[in-house]
């Protein structure tokens, strides 16, 4: 893979004029590669292109055709609505049964929204619950990886392999953190954050390094429903803990 820039179509409905727009290629020559083409919808007439046959891989990009269909279904005031619900009955200050979480496709729920949602219950009123806490991930299909994700199921180091799911928090990612140890030589203190986990297991072989500079690298390898982490690497005795998502 290389860095591109493919850009598909750039919307320019509020130009009644031609864009004046620099001849020659944008992305710099030992900088990647680029197709684009930026065609006015009113008449079809084409302000630039530059290398648009060309085709290229469009990552990101990928990301105006799904903000596009969210305009088209949604409103842009639209809010995703997390939904609790219980079972049993509700005595003083405690659940007699088990909270159910209903994911409502939110991307955004993230360790503070979690701290968030769980203080509100409090402001409602709730101290604790008998049961379990159940997460309903079934507004989503099966689907958790498209096919242009699915090498990344059985291992990856990028946190963009992550399945989608309902209910995802902190887009379905885990942040590796790793501190120095004890001594020079010795391995590194490795935890998830923000809440240790019993899975997915961890593989240290990190070490504590007496130099300046740290590198750390953590690979997710999918094991069925399962997974693992392995983290390799060194860190810096006397520098900062490091994340790796």
């Amino acid at each position: 893979m290389f860095p591109c820039k493919a850009w598909l179509l750039t919307l320019l409905p509020l130009f009644a004029s031609p864009i004046a727009l620099a001849e020659g290629d944008l992305m710099p020559p030992d900088k990647g590669e680029e197709s684009i083409l930026v065609q006015r919808l009113s008449d079809g007439k084409i302000i630039y292109q530059s290398h648009a046959q060309q085709a290229l891989i469009p990552a990101s990009v990928t990301k105006v055709v799904t903000t596009a269909a969210l305009l088209h279904y949604f409103s842009p005031a639209h809010t995703f609505k997390t939904r609790f619900y219980y079972d049993g009955t509700k005595q003083g200050d405690t659940i007699q049964g088990s909270i159910y979480i209903k994911g409502d496709g939110d991307p955004f729920v993230t360790n503070e929204k979690l701290w968030q949602m769980a203080a509100d219950l409090r402001h409602m009123g709730l101290r604790s619950i008998t049961g379990n806490l159940v997460i309903d991930n079934s507004l989503f299909d099966d689907e958790k990886r498209d096919r242009s994700r699915t090498d990344g199921a059985g291992a990856s180091e990028h946190a963009y392999d992550a399945p989608v799911s309902a209910f995802g928090v902190n887009f379905n990612t885990l942040p590796v953190v790793v501190s120095p140890g004890k001594q020079p030589g010795g391995p590194a203190r490795v935890s998830i954050d923000p809440y240790p986990l019993n899975r997915p297991t961890i593989n240290n072989q990190t070490l504590t390094s007496a130099g300046q500079k740290s590198s750390i690298q953590a690979v997710r390898v999918g094991q069925g429903e399962r997974s693992s982490l392995t983290v390799t690497g060194q860190i810096a005795s006397s520098g900062p803990m490091v994340k790796v998502y």
